[in-house]
């Protein structure tokens, strides 16, 4: 998109299938939208916004991004379970860096600073935030192997599964 804009496209199908229209939705300074979920009703889309660090809100029906939740480092994967909501989002970046981490053990990833190994320069950390939306201001961590890139919960929501790209690893 132009000016360092991103977007979605937003298409609306017809009764066979076929697209009819199609429009943007725009999000503004480039915030690297890379998972995109639907709460169970349908009327909320949420959006990992990766360089913001962030899961988007967005309003489905009237195309808009409403609020944005802080989750981890490089957030990618996002899936919404259909019986409770929550919200389950990937960070392929980990945790967000603490006070008295070691200054030589970080690098930058778009705007953030990343944990990193020292020897590889790879994450140092991987994690999964759990967003109630019932109580989207305090979200849980939980460490995941590095670099999570895929989230998947079982048919009936008891079960969370994280795929973690650099341990090789569910």
């Amino acid at each position: 998109a132009r000016s360092g804009d991103d977007a979605l496209i937003v298409a609306t199908l017809g009764a066979n299938g076929a697209v009819e229209k199609t429009e943007r939705l725009r999000f503004r300074e480039h915030p690297v939208p890379a998972g995109l979920a639907f709460s169970p009703d349908g009327k909320l889309a949420y959006v990992s916004l990766s360089s913001n660090d962030t899961v988007g809100v967005v309003d489905a029906g009237g195309r808009e991004l409403v609020r944005e939740i802080p989750v981890g480092i490089a957030p990618m994967a996002i899936a919404v379970s259909k019986q409770t909501g929550r919200i389950y989002v990937a960070n392929r970046g980990g945790r967000r860096p603490k006070a008295g981490d070691a200054s030589e053990h970080l690098a930058y990833s778009a705007r953030s600073e990343v944990l990193t190994n020292a020897a590889t320069g790879s994450t140092a950390s991987g994690t999964l935030t759990l967003i109630d939306p019932q109580e989207p201001e305090t979200p849980r961590h939980f460490a995941t192997g590095l670099a999570p890139s895929a989230v998947a919960l079982s048919a009936d929501g008891s079960l969370v599964a994280v795929t973690n790209a650099h341990s090789d690893s569910v």
